[in-house]
C-alpha cells in the first residue's frame, strides 16, 4: 500500500491514541481500559457521519476555492472551520493538508503570523 494513501486514511489524533492506548504486554486490547484509551479493537467502526479521508480533502480544497473566489489572497488555518466538526478530524490534519496543497501547487507558503504558517494562493494562467 502507498504510504501517502495510508496516511490519508488515519489521522494525527488517532495515531497518537493508538499508540498511547497499544498494550504493552500480551493482554488484550478490551482487559483493562485506561479512561483515555479505546475499549474495542483497533479496527472498530468510526461514528456515521465522518467524511472519508477523501471527502474530507475534497471539502477542504471547495473551502479554500472559495475563499480565493471571494478575493481572499492569503489564508491560514484560522480563517478555516474547525477540523474537528467541519471535516471529523484534528488540526494536525488540517495542516498536513494545506500542506499537500502546497505540494499540489495549490498554495504557497508566504510567510508566518505568529505560530501560523501563511499561505497564499497561486496565480492561476490566464490562458
Amino acid at each position: 500500500m502507498d504510504l501517502d494513501a495510508l496516511a490519508d486514511e488515519l489521522d494525527e489524533e488517532e495515531i497518537d491514541t493508538w499508540r498511547r492506548c497499544r498494550p504493552r504486554t500480551s493482554r488484550s486490547w478490551t482487559s483493562t481500559p485506561t479512561p483515555s484509551c479505546p475499549t474495542t479493537t483497533p479496527d472498530m467502526e468510526l461514528p456515521q457521519g465522518r467524511p472519508t479521508p477523501a471527502e474530507a480533502r475534497q471539502m477542504l480544497v471547495e473551502m479554500v476555492e472559495q475563499l480565493a473566489a471571494a478575493g481572499r489572497t492569503t489564508i491560514t488555518v484560522r480563517d478555516l472551520p474547525d477540523p474537528e466538526q467541519a471535516f471529523g478530524r484534528g488540526r494536525p490534519w488540517l495542516s498536513g493538508q494545506l500542506g499537500r496543497l502546497v505540494q499540489d501547487g495549490v498554495l504557497t507558503e508566504a510567510g508566518v503570523d505568529g505560530k501560523a504558517t501563511v499561505y497564499a494562493f497561486r496565480a492561476r494562467d490566464a490562458a
